[in-house]
């Protein structure tokens, strides 16, 4: 077993890793390795392992901190095939981080909760000494609908209001939808997402959405990585859904209805249109990513969390995320400057 990071790969090293991605059942889209850069923006350099032979079986790309503390983190993942080697490969990444002399190293796996997650992290906790934070954005929980069911099944396991709100779509709306890589509706889709943020007084900045949306419009077609449905009423723009493809299992990843057309269920209708569409491209599930425990009914997550449950689903649970502070001291510094600047965004957000 070899392991390696570097900052970048070569042209062959990037082909071997999509081939590997494109192997597995499962892994999350995270892990794809122009995703750092050209979806989120980030400093990052890579992880893989390889064989005996030679071939990739564990990558990972790392998020690096731009700050005066070194820091490393892993957003769902690394993809894997062998619970054995991703073992080893955490193992490797602690200490190599250790010995680069980082002051703080987490990893939020990409895998629900099961046996050998569990056995995963009574072996890394045997060897380390790990941190765990019970909040929401270190207890990672979403909801998944299983699309191997017959469709009627899939309705039937919808809320009794969801059902209602299918049923009017249908009969009483003049909805269809459309999947294309069309720059035209992309960026009616944008607006649409901006107007809809702006009707819930959200604070957000309109080129950081832009390049989003365009970014993953053009991730997903050069890469064959998911679709945009967009939702038309007649030949009005109403909502739009991105959905990403991770292996066999499909991924709700943003979506918005017109904040001004709420006498129609846009995305009621939406979804169990992408529900369909996943089913026949061979999805055997759907996961709507994102289920905030903690939300309380003060807070806009909870209608959020309201509306995915409302689809039926199983709540599907994810490790929580493994934090290793390697640089006590550092550590303690890290986390007052990380802490004052959270709190000069408060004040700048309120004062603007």
């Amino acid at each position: 077993m070899s392991f390696c990071v570097k900052d970048e790969l070569t042209i062959d090293e990037y082909s071997n890793v999509t081939k590997f991605l494109d192997s597995l059942n499962f892994h999350c889209i995270e892990q794809h390795p122009v995703w750092n850069t050209k979806i989120e923006k980030y400093q990052r350099s890579f992880f893989f392992s390889t064989d005996e032979k030679g071939h990739i079986n564990c990558f990972g790309n790392i998020i690096l901190s731009k700050g005066p503390f070194k820091t490393a983190s892993i957003n769902f993942g690394p993809a894997f095939a062998d619970y054995a080697v991703l073992t080893q490969a955490i193992k490797f990444l602690h200490d190599y981080f250790s010995t680069q002399k980082f002051t703080f190293f987490s990893i939020q796996l990409g895998v629900y909760i099961n046996n050998q997650t569990e056995l995963l992290e009574y072996n890394i906790n045997n060897d380390y000494k790990v941190k765990y934070f019970f909040t929401h954005a270190n207890s990672w929980t979403s909801i998944c609908i299983d699309l191997k069911k017959p469709e009627n099944d899939i309705l039937k396991s919808f809320s009794k209001g969801h059902k209602s709100s299918i049923k009017s779509a249908y009969s009483k709306n003049n909805l269809r939808v459309s999947i294309e890589n069309n720059t035209e509706h992309l960026q009616s889709f944008i607006n649409l997402y901006i107007k809809m943020e702006t009707a819930r007084k959200l604070t957000f900045e309109k080129k950081e959405i832009t390049h989003l949306f365009k970014s993953i419009n053009d991730f997903m077609y050069e890469n064959n990585k998911g679709f945009i449905e967009y939702i038309f009423e007649g030949n009005t723009l109403v909502g739009g859904l991105i959905i990403l493809y991770q292996g066999n299992s499909a991924r709700f990843y943003k979506g918005a209805g017109d904040p001004e057309r709420r006498d129609i269920p846009v995305l009621h209708y939406g979804l169990f249109e992408a529900m369909k569409i996943c089913k026949e491209n061979g999805c055997t599930s759907l996961d709507l990513w994102g289920y905030n425990h903690f939300a309380d009914k003060s807070d806009q997550l909870f209608y959020i969390n309201r509306f995915k449950k409302g689809f039926g689903g199983d709540f599907t649970f994810f490790p929580k995320r493994m934090n290793f502070i390697l640089k006590p001291t550092s550590f303690l510094a890290y986390k007052s400057l990380k802490y004052c600047k959270n709190q000069l965004k408060v004040i700048l957000r309120k004062s603007a």
